[in-house]
């Protein structure tokens, strides 16, 4: 059900750059938050050493997230309109960035 409501967020045109990974998605399920289950998730993908960098998008009205990627060394790099979301309150997505 989440992928068909979030289907317009994540099926924007993208283009990335040499070296680049983008993670599209972390979730984890409500009754399991808190326990370092996304922290962990997002550790084992830093190991691939094939990436220079790694970047992120964080809606609006889910800050309670940017805590967690600003202490995995992502950094807020941008901030892009969401003007024409099917989501109700996302006005803009927040971009991060991690290098190496």
């Amino acid at each position: 059900m989440a992928a068909k409501l979030l289907a317009v967020e994540f099926n924007r045109p993208l283009s990335f750059e040499p070296g680049q990974a983008h993670i599209d998605f972390v979730g984890v399920r409500e009754n399991y938050r808190g326990r370092g289950i996304a922290k962990n998730m997002l550790l084992k993908i830093f190991e691939e050493d094939k990436y220079k960098f790694f970047t992120l998008d964080v809606v609006s009205g889910n800050e309670i997230v940017l805590a967690l990627y600003e202490g995995l060394g992502f950094e807020i790099i941008g901030k892009e309109s969401s003007k024409h979301s099917r989501r109700p309150g996302v006005e803009f997505r927040y971009l991060m960035k991690k290098e190496r």
